[in-house]
């Protein structure tokens, strides 16, 4: 049986999977469409299976429900089950992004008949998964213009370019994302045009390329980036490099533009774009550096060598941030009674990750990144109520000492500071954490693990990627939140620190111990 509109494939698999009757209502809110559209549905489909001797049922207070023998059912189940693989049958959610995506790189207009057609919807669903459309571009500072039934986005280059690295994310997911970032840090080529999505938002382009311009940039700043923010930046400029070619430019205005030029690291956006200029044979114009330099401004940094102790900080940093960064400690501390303006690594933490929220919010940029699995997050938050609910005092004082607004994500990760830093206590044992999240979370499991563990002190925590350069003098256990190929002496835990990683890394300590104590005698 051939079955043309996706929809109709819907419908069938959800009769066939459920076997009972089933309501037009229930129907319509599992589709995300009208009871008008299932209806119509029904009609046409009740009109297919009439072919294949296959009765569609329709009872008022009822329901739908299939009448066909068990054996032609579980056929027919099977045949749908393969489908699914090539024909993907489309939820609301996987809806708006389609049409995301539609706008911003489709290079032929889009009008809203057009929306109809493709997805197998009626006109009043296309504009209800419109007003999300819309929802979505206004958090990019985006808008839709629908004059005529035409659709187009509306707003400055450099944020459509953000909205575009954003969407190719959501439709990668942090798996595949996670993926990628790990081949680029082990120097693995990854070329666009291998991958279907990427080929779509980006130029042809090896994405190593960009990944080693970025070491550059660290190496002469003298810091380390998170895996989000270096994956952000080369999918940020792979997006920026086919925008170019195809005439769509960054603007600024000359305000703008000198504010930029007048920054410290701007002489990293002519190194940067100088290599790639080269590689690629595209000019940029100081409008294209300047908005790469933001993206350098605006990276969350995970550890810096020029910000070592408290005077650096004072020293190499806005006077502002810092202000707002002791603000915050000294409001949270008075909340909670435990004193936490001594702690180094929430307070270098905190003006790191300001600093980057200051450039990113103060010029439009708006990182939609998700840093925790949301099951485990909301088992932390659900642990922790009292101290995430008092970590929204930062969007006050955000917005009132630096004038810039922050949302959830960045609120939930100031929260994840203050969480490692409650429960952050000094130890003796030495050990390392190898990590792949963020500098947050990576705070918390050190946190925890010597709350938890007397006997352990973590001296430092690195990304995996860089564990193959550092040297392991004084380091007497190395915990990861990972498995990693080749290090069979390396314990992994949860991120998370369970009751059963506690016992395994006591049982360790016991052994090393006992060596220590045979080594010495």
């Amino acid at each position: 049986m051939k079955l043309e509109k996706r929809r109709h494939k819907q419908l069938l698999y959800r009769l066939l999977e459920l076997n009972k009757p089933i309501t037009i209502s229930e129907l319509a809110n599992f589709l995300g469409v009208s009871a008008r559209t299932i209806r119509r549905d029904l009609d046409e489909l009740e009109q297919c299976l009439e072919k294949e001797d296959i009765k569609l049922i329709k009872k008022a207070r009822v329901g739908v429900y299939l009448k066909l023998e068990e054996t032609k059912a579980l056929k027919l189940k099977q045949s749908l089950d393969e489908a699914r693989v090539e024909d993907q049958f489309l939820s609301p959610e996987a809806r708006v992004r389609w049409t995301l995506k539609r706008l911003l790189i489709g290079s032929s207009e889009c009008k809203v008949e057009k929306l109809e057609e493709k997805l197998y919807i009626s006109r009043s669903t296309v504009y209800n998964d419109l007003d999300s459309v819309e929802a979505w571009l206004k958090r990019h500072a985006l808008s839709l213009d629908k004059e005529n039934n035409n659709l187009i986005i509306v707003g400055r280059e450099r944020n459509i370019r953000v909205a575009m690295v954003n969407l190719l994310l959501e439709l990668l997911g942090s798996k595949r994302s996670k993926e990628i970032i790990d081949l680029l840090n082990e120097g693995i080529r990854i070329k666009t045009s291998d991958h279907k999505v990427l080929k779509e938002f980006c130029l042809a382009i090896d994405l190593q390329l960009i990944r080693k311009s970025i070491g550059l940039i660290e190496a002469k700043r003298r810091v380390l980036y998170t895996n989000h923010s270096i994956l952000y930046f080369c999918l940020y400029s792979a997006i920026s490099f086919k925008r170019i070619v195809e005439g769509k430019e960054v603007s600024l205005s000359r305000d703008e533009l000198n504010k930029l030029k007048d920054e410290e690291d701007f002489s990293l956006a002519d190194f940067m774009s100088e290599k790639l200029e080269k590689k690629l044979g595209i000019k940029l114009s100081e409008a294209e550096k300047a908005a790469a330099l933001l993206q350098v401004l605006a990276g969350e940094i995970y550890s810096s060598k020029d910000l070592e102790n408290r005077e650096d900080i004072i020293n190499r940093t806005s006077k502002e941030i810092v202000l707002v960064a002791e603000r915050l400690i000294a409001e949270i501390e008075l909340d909670l009674g435990s004193k936490l303006a001594e702690d180094w690594d929430l307070f270098k933490g905190l003006v790191l990750y300001i600093r980057a929220l200051f450039y990113a919010k103060s010029y439009g940029i708006n990182y939609e990144d998700s840093y925790w699995d949301q099951v485990e997050f909301n088992e932390l938050k659900e642990d922790n109520p009292y101290l995430f609910k008092k970590a929204r005092i930062s969007y006050g004082i955000l917005k009132e000492e630096l004038r810039i607004e922050i949302g959830e994500n960045e609120i939930d990760f100031i929260g994840l500071m203050l969480l490692a830093a409650v429960e952050r206590k000094k130890n003796k044992i030495r050990a390392l954490i190898v990590f792949d999240g963020n500098l947050a979370v990576s705070q918390l499991m050190k946190a925890r693990l010597e709350r938890r563990v007397p006997r352990l002190e973590v001296v430092d925590f690195i990304y995996y990627s860089h564990l193959n350069k550092i040297k392991r003098n004084g380091i007497d256990l190395i915990i990861s939140s990972r498995e990693i190929e080749g290090s069979e002496d390396i314990m992994v835990i949860s991120p998370l620190v369970k009751k059963d990683d506690i016992i395994r890394i006591e049982e360790r300590i016991e052994v090393l111990l006992d060596l220590k104590t045979y080594f010495a005698s």
